[in-house]
């Protein structure tokens, strides 16, 4: 890794492979502390990789942000996808082609899926009501 100026004295030089695994480490959401105690580099060092960073990649995320939005996404593909399924299972040509006991097994998957995303969306809008209506607050409330 190329540095500007003097090297301080005994500043310890990191192999590329290290400085590579910081990086990676940092944009799957790590923080600045782990990737420091899991590759046993000083702090500094990782903050000063993680500048080399483009501004929306790897800062400002924690790991649980960085989960959030991968589920976010992967909700949001999985839902397109069944509504794509959906216009395909709902054409009267299609269903013309198919057998009884398949329609059965289909309908009923496709039934038992829906209510199950319908009931986890009930209740996560209801878990977000509690705090506000029992007057407890939580860091996500707060104002």
């Amino acid at each position: 890794m190329k540095r500007n100026g003097t090297p301080r004295k005994g500043a310890k030089e990191h192999h590329n492979y290290i400085v590579a695994q910081a990086l990676a480490m940092l944009m799957l959401g790590a923080s600045v502390q782990e990737v420091s105690d899991k590759l046993d580099v000083p702090k500094q060092s990782v903050s000063r990789w993680r500048e080399l960073l483009p501004a929306e990649v790897g800062r400002g995320g924690t790991k649980k942000e960085v989960i959030e939005d991968l589920f976010g996404q992967y909700l949001e593909k999985s839902l397109r996808a069944t509504l794509a399924q959906l216009e395909v299972i709902s054409d009267p040509d299609w269903i013309r082609t198919q057998n009884a006991a398949d329609l059965a097994t289909l309908h009923g998957v496709v039934f038992d899926k829906s209510v199950r995303v319908f009931d986890a969306a009930r209740r996560g809008a209801e878990q977000r009501q509690l705090p506000a209506a029992s007057g407890y607050t939580t860091p996500e409330t707060v104002s």
